[in-house]
C-alpha cells in the first residue's frame, strides 16, 4: 500500500488529515467574528442656540448624576454645575439688556425725529424771513443748497430716418440726450452746402414726423438738443429719397 500523500482524506467526508503535521481537521478554518462598530458621541454644539446649549447641559448634568457607568467624570459635574450657572446668569443679565436697548432705540428714535421736524420747521422759517439771502441763511447757520451749472447739451446720435405713412412723410428717430427739454431738426436738400440747411421742426420727444417733404428727392436731416445752458451740437446727418 502506498504511502499516505503530505495531506490525505479519510473516509470520513470533511475530514482532513496532514501526514507530515499528524493534524486533521473537519473543515476549513471558521469564519472570523464580525466585528462591533464602536459608538461615537454627538453634540452638536455648534448648531444649537445658547440656550438649547444649556438645557442640553442641565439635561447631561442630571442623566450622568450617580451614574453607575460613569463613576469618575472628567471634568467633574460640580464644574460643569458651576459653568452651567455662570452662563445662565450671564444670559439672563444679556436678555435684560436687551430688552432694554430695544426700549431705547425706539425712544432715541422718537425724539431724533422730533428734532429733525424742529429743524425743519426753524429752516422753513429762515428761508421765509430771509427772503432767500445767502448771507442770512449762513449767519443762521445753516448751508445753502447748490443751484449746481446746467448741463451742457452732448450732441445727438443715432439719428435715423424711414419712411412715413403717406407720401412725402418722413419718421425720423434719434437717441435721447440727458438733460434736454426739446429738439431742433433741420433739413437739407441734396447735395448739402453751407447754407443749404433750414428749419424743420421742433420736438420734445426723440422722434419726429415730417410732412410735405419733396417727393421722389433725397433729402438730408440732422437734430440738436436743446437745454437749460443752450443747444449743444449738430448730430451727423440722415439721408433718404422720399416717398
Amino acid at each position: 500500500m502506498p504511502a499516505p500523500s503530505s495531506i490525505a482524506a479519510w473516509d470520513t467526508p470533511g475530514l482532513f488529515w496532514d501526514a507530515t503535521a499528524g493534524l486533521s481537521w473537519d473543515a476549513a478554518n471558521p469564519p472570523p467574528q464580525p466585528s462591533h462598530r464602536m459608538a461615537q458621541v454627538k453634540l452638536n454644539l455648534d448648531r444649537i442656540t445658547r440656550d438649547e446649549r444649556l438645557a442640553l447641559a442641565r439635561q447631561i448634568h442630571t442623566q450622568m448624576t450617580g451614574n453607575a457607568d460613569f463613576p469618575t467624570p472628567s471634568p467633574a459635574l460640580t464644574a460643569l454645575d458651576s459653568a452651567i450657572t455662570a452662563l445662565e446668569t450671564a444670559n439672563d443679565e444679556l436678555n435684560v439688556l436687551r430688552q432694554q436697548a430695544k426700549e431705547k432705540t425706539v425712544e432715541v428714535d422718537t425724539l431724533d425725529a422730533a428734532l429733525s421736524q424742529s429743524l425743519r420747521d426753524l429752516a422753513a422759517y429762515v428761508q421765509n424771513t430771509s427772503g432767500g439771502d445767502e448771507a442770512k441763511i449762513l449767519s443762521a447757520g445753516m448751508s445753502v443748497r447748490d443751484a449746481g451749472a446746467p448741463v451742457t447739451m452732448t450732441q445727438v446720435t443715432g439719428l435715423e430716418s424711414s419712411p412715413g405713412d403717406d407720401s412725402g412723410e418722413i419718421d425720423l428717430s434719434w437717441t435721447p440726450v440727458h438733460g434736454a427739454s426739446s429738439y431742433e431738426v433741420q433739413s437739407s436738400p441734396d447735395p448739402i452746402t453751407a447754407t443749404s440747411w433750414g428749419h424743420a421742426g421742433i420736438s420734445t420727444k426723440s422722434t419726429l414726423t415730417l410732412t410735405g417733404q419733396p417727393t421722389g428727392a433725397r433729402c438730408w436731416w440732422r437734430v440738436r438738443a436743446i437745454g437749460a445752458n443752450g443747444p449743444g451740437a449738430w448730430s451727423d446727418p440722415a439721408t433718404k429719397i422720399v416717398p
